[in-house]
């Protein structure tokens, strides 16, 4: 009878090793997957933010308010964004803001209240308190992490002046799975908006020309 050598053997070891190694190649390549599907989503919600960043362009291009009385359009809250079908709602109100969801984020507008002693722009949720005579020309959007949406780990900033901000990592385990907005115009390379308790904002686009403060080498 032939002898078989041992190193042919498929024994209980053997089959342990690939299962191992096989239950291996399945995690990673879920994660794999799992990664893609969260970057798709971040990108669909920066896609969505710049819309409706361009929403509150054209809203201000119709000169549809003007409370000041000044002849000059000014930036529309949310609500008037839908009252005037260039944003879908509904529109959900909170304690904080209003907001729309789209998948996993939860959309807001920021108009401006007043300038803060460092020269930026304060920013408000909502249209009480805003002053008419800057919201003719500033506004912000963010895009944050809605808390019963699917899992992102970015939230995005906006604004008129060209100014884009991406906050990380602000849906991990040892935290909320929730951002709050910024209190003033986000212009540091690193900033956090205005909030001891807010997550660092981290500049990825600015306007030709600007030169933002904090950055490495001013």
């Amino acid at each position: 009878m032939p002898v078989r050598h041992r190193s042919l053997r498929f024994g209980t070891l053997e089959v342990v090793l690939v299962a191992s190694l096989l239950g291996g190649a399945y995690v990673v390549a879920a994660s794999e997957r799992s990664a893609r599907d969260v970057i798709g989503r971040e990108e669909q919600g920066l896609a969505t933010l710049r819309g409706l960043l361009d929403a509150e362009r054209r809203f201000l291009a119709k000169t549809l308010r003007d409370d000041d009385h000044d002849g000059k359009g000014e930036f529309g809250s949310l609500d008037d964004l839908v009252a005037a079908g260039l944003w879908d709602g509904p529109v959900t109100h909170d304690a904080d803001a209003a907001f729309t969801v789209r998948g996993p984020y939860r959309y807001e507008v920021l108009l401006p209240g007043g300038v803060h002693p460092t020269g930026v722009k304060t920013l408000v949720e909502g249209h009480r308190g805003v002053d008419a005579r800057l919201a003719s020309a500033t506004v912000a959007v963010v895009a944050l992490p809605h808390r019963a949406g699917p899992k992102v780990l970015r939230g995005f900033y906006l604004d008129a002046a060209g100014y884009g901000y991406v906050a990380e990592g602000v849906y991990a385990a040892d935290r909320d799975p929730t951002a709050p907005a910024p209190r003033v115009e986000l212009r540091e390379e690193k900033d956090r908006g205005g909030r001891d308790d807010g997550p660092n904002w981290r500049a990825f686009e600015q306007p030709a020309g600007a030169k933002q403060r904090g950055k490495e080498g001013d």
